[in-house]
């Protein structure tokens, strides 16, 4: 990852954040006795989308990567899952920057 730009690697660590951020999450509502069903769903969701994100970033696929992005936008709305939400527009919008477009247009 080394030749990728800061906007690409912030793009990686927010796909990862997202997944311990709502682990995170799950077992503090677990310890609660608080219903974790919708968090599952999320959780799942971040992690299956986030395989495809990563592939997408190592063969420098603008678009898939953003769609992958927007999909995990779309998986936080079921749980209202707010800061999800705000980190998938920041990682969409990293994927739009100078240097990111110059990642992708590189081969």
């Amino acid at each position: 990852m080394s030749d990728r730009p800061k906007q690409i690697k912030g793009i990686f660590l927010i796909t990862v954040f997202k997944i311990v951020l709502t682990w995170t999450f799950f077992a503090v509502f677990t310890a609660k006795g608080r219903d974790t069903g919708i968090i599952v769903y999320t959780a799942a969701a971040y992690m299956v989308l986030a395989v495809p994100t990563l592939v997408f970033i190592h063969k420098r696929n603008a678009l898939g990567t953003r769609v992958c992005i927007i999909l995990a936008l779309l998986a936080s709305l079921p749980a209202k899952a707010f800061l999800g939400i705000v980190l998938d527009l920041v990682a969409l919008a990293l994927s739009f920057t100078g240097p990111a477009k110059r990642f992708w247009e590189s081969h």
